[in-house]
């Protein structure tokens, strides 16, 4: 599946399973869905080379709007006080230093290496969650759910993933490829689940607040 589909998928798959209650919760499910769903394709730039140059083109605008979103998102948590702000600052130490630093790292390894094998293992998620759990707490699952919506969608490819990194077996159920009809489909269907339920969970929040 292309990128922007897993964000939308990310972001559906957390809003559903964890069903927040609070204005801040919910921008902490869409933040943390659409980053978990969006980082395991952080090593996608070592198969441009293979990809015409349209393809490269519309990779990076995915890309830049994908990081406008998150970091509005991210803006707009910080405007309200939210959850993911609230824990950073308040709990800003040693512990939320060496998460932020880890992520970072792992980002810059993940780039390094080939598509679809270690940020698409079961390794590699449970690095960038830790990760993710000692730097923001409150971001944790729902970045967890994000990610493991990325590796179950990516199983559905022709071509497998390395998901027991680093051993060299990458199962895949051959049902789709990752740029035809089924993406575009899960697209439309998943960015309709995320407004449809983002918007009832929010005015169920709202509603709850005390004027």
């Amino acid at each position: 599946m292309l990128s922007k589909t897993h964000i939308t998928l990310g972001m559906a798959s957390a809003l559903i399973l964890t069903c927040p209650e609070t204005v801040p919760g919910v921008i902490t499910a869409v933040a943390g869905g659409a980053l978990g769903g969006w980082v395991v394709d952080v090593d996608a730039q070592n198969k441009k080379r293979r990809q015409n140059k349209r393809r490269v083109r519309e990779a990076a605008w995915i890309k830049v709007l994908c990081g406008v979103f998150v970091g509005a998102v991210l803006i707009l948590d910080c405007a309200v006080g939210g959850g993911m702000f609230r824990y950073v600052t308040g709990h800003w130490g040693v512990a939320v230093g060496a998460g932020l630093l880890g992520f970072l790292l792992l980002l810059i390894a993940g780039s390094r290496t080939e598509h679809r094998t270690f940020t698409h293992s079961l390794l590699g998620m449970a690095l960038f969650c830790g990760a993710v759990r000692f730097a923001c707490r409150p971001a944790a699952v729902p970045f967890l759910i994000g990610y493991a919506s990325h590796l179950a969608a990516d199983l559905l490819n022709l071509r497998g993933v390395q998901l027991l990194f680093p051993v060299r077996w990458f199962p895949s159920l051959k049902i789709c490829r990752s740029d035809g009809r089924a993406n575009q489909i899960l697209f439309w269907v998943t960015l309709g689940l995320s407004a449809a339920v983002g918007a009832i969970l929010l005015g169920t929040a709202l509603s709850a607040v005390p004027a």
